[in-house]
């Protein structure tokens, strides 16, 4: 099977599936052909049956689609949206902001490509009217875009953002703007007639680049260094870039993107009542027999849900234990706190190794944090946290009303009280014994009088929800607590906490997350007053 595409890191996994021997497990033969000149080269490779499948943006795929052709699509490869970079010559001093691009001529590769087709929904975009509000010059490939701007035959050329941001770090174009496509990046297409042909095959190529992809995102550590020198990007672009793409290789297809891709192809001029005189069913655009359809804007994530913290149990475990409980697709990211020789604490790899590549997505970053893996974004402080996964795991409990999500979010505040007395003496700026003898009393005398009220297992229902997993840490690290300080357990005075705390501990969905590494993590940093190290 001949696979075409651009030869940029959003393909890597094609080679990635063929050096893990992905292809041969699954039964089938790729070759994997770089097409420099983009989407509309693509499509007329298909269209002269020299490629099988094309790795192509989804606008020019449906505009393609749309005209009549005898394309289809296969399934969605990238689930994120692309940004498109606007680049002007160096020297052009004429050229500053999106502003001034009204009337102006843009360098495209070819007709009907990304570079094309983004162009006029731009127009549309800023009210200029179609595609018809700006010029267009077909120049080639990238280097010749580079070239056409920089001799000033052309204005601008639109590119993806981080293939084209070595040029604009070196000066050899500037950027003056972008622009986001709000639908999937890139699909996977074929001739209807091939597809048919070649389905067997076409099913196989799929479930190998599926199982390259899962790998992609499963290699966090390495990933990003390796497309850093594969695709010459520096460093942290490479990490921006990683933690943002949503890369899927499904043969789901959302009807939502194909119906905002048309509706941006109408209204900047692209499809015309011409090309385009009736609206063709969505059914149309894919080929059934291998994709479906999907009502969803969002598709299933081969990326897992990323949950952040120092390497201890801390404010993460409560977030780590709700993943392991729901059985979800999760990554914990652990950054290990170190005492120097001097005795002071180094957290540089995360203050300088980390945060700054994650702050542009979250600018009120902090530990813990969240990563949504459809779309990469980032959500922190704790409790936040807690809410999200909460909502997502469907671990808020039985009452989902607004009422409901109150009361459950007022438990969470509870724990995270609890929590934020403790570490006021674990890290040694409260003495120990306002804390055994106060705050936690305070704080369990509430919780006994609640559980012993409600009648329930757990806090909300005989299952565990959301501040169960906040309060039981909590409970547990005192105990731990009780033990370093050699004093008897807290938990004597309270009878329906004690059998909370060990019906919790018996769960059986929590039995690999208990005799798993994070468990043993100790409870603070090592240069708490009290780390409280596991004895288990």
């Amino acid at each position: 099977i001949r696979i075409g595409g651009v030869p940029e890191h959003f393909n890597y996994p094609f080679t990635l599936a063929q050096e893990r021997g992905l292809y041969k497990k699954h039964g089938v033969k790729v070759e994997f052909v770089i097409q420099k000149c983009g989407t509309g080269a693509m499509i007329q490779a298909l269209k002269n049956k020299e490629q099988d499948i094309v790795v192509a943006l989804t606008e020019g795929l449906v505009a393609d689609i749309a005209k009549g052709s005898n394309l289809k699509l296969l399934g969605t490869y990238v689930a994120s949206s692309l940004c498109w970079a606007i680049s002007a010559g160096a020297k052009n001093d004429k050229i500053n902001s999106v502003d001034d691009l009204k009337g102006a001529t843009f360098a495209v590769s070819r007709y009907g490509s990304g570079s094309h087709l983004m162009a006029g929904v731009l127009a549309s975009t800023k009210g200029w009217g179609g595609s018809d509000a700006v010029n267009f010059k077909v120049v080639g490939a990238f280097k010749a875009l580079r070239d056409s701007v920089n001799a000033q035959d052309t204005d601008v050329f639109m590119w993806e953002h981080f293939t084209t941001k070595p040029f604009f770090d070196s000066k050899e174009v500037k950027r003056v703007g972008e622009i986001y496509t709000p639908w999937p990046c890139f699909m996977l297409a074929a001739r209807a007639d091939v597809a048919k042909a070649k389905a067997d095959a076409f099913k196989r190529v799929l479930a190998a680049v599926g199982e390259a992809a899962e790998i992609f995102h499963r290699e966090t550590k390495t990933m990003p260094k390796f497309i850093s020198e594969k695709y010459k990007l520096k460093v942290e672009d490479a990490h921006e870039w990683y933690q943002g793409v949503n890369i899927v290789a499904t043969p789901m297809v959302p009807a939502p993107a194909i119906k905002t891709a048309l509706k941006a192809l109408q209204t900047s001029g692209v499809l015309t009542p011409e090309n385009y005189p009736k609206p063709k069913p969505l059914q149309e655009f894919v080929f059934e027999e291998l994709a479906s359809l999907s009502d969803s804007k969002l598709l299933p994530s081969p990326k897992p849900i990323v949950v952040a913290y120092w390497k201890i149990r801390g404010l993460s475990a409560p977030l780590r234990m709700m993943c392991s409980y729901a059985n979800c697709n999760w990554q914990s990211v652990d950054y290990p706190a170190e005492m120097a020789e001097d005795g002071t604490v180094v957290k540089d790899c995360w203050f300088k190794d980390a945060k700054p590549f994650i702050l542009p997505k979250c600018p009120i970053l902090n530990l813990p944090y969240v990563v949504v893996p459809e779309t990469g974004e980032v959500i922190t402080q704790s409790v936040a946290c807690i809410f999200y996964l909460a909502q997502r795991l469907n671990l808020q409990g039985p009452d989902k009303s607004h009422v409901g999500l109150a009361k459950m979010m007022q438990l969470v505040c509870e724990a995270q009280d609890l929590r934020n007395a403790g570490v006021k003496t674990f890290y040694g700026r409260v003495g120990a014994e306002s804390y055994m003898k106060g705050s936690i009393p305070n704080h369990y005398s509430k919780m006994e009088k609640w559980l012993t009220s409600h009648k329930h297992t757990f806090l909300l229902a005989d299952t565990p929800t959301a501040p169960d997993f906040h309060f039981w840490e909590m409970v547990d690290q005192n105990e731990t607590f009780a033990t370093e300080m050699k004093v008897p357990s807290f938990l004597t005075p309270y009878p329906a906490i004690q059998k909370y705390h060990k019906d919790f501990r018996a769960l059986p969905e929590l039995k690999g997350y208990f005799s798993g590494p994070f468990y043993k993590y100790d409870c603070n940093n090592p240069h708490a007053k009290y780390p409280m190290a596991y004895k288990g």
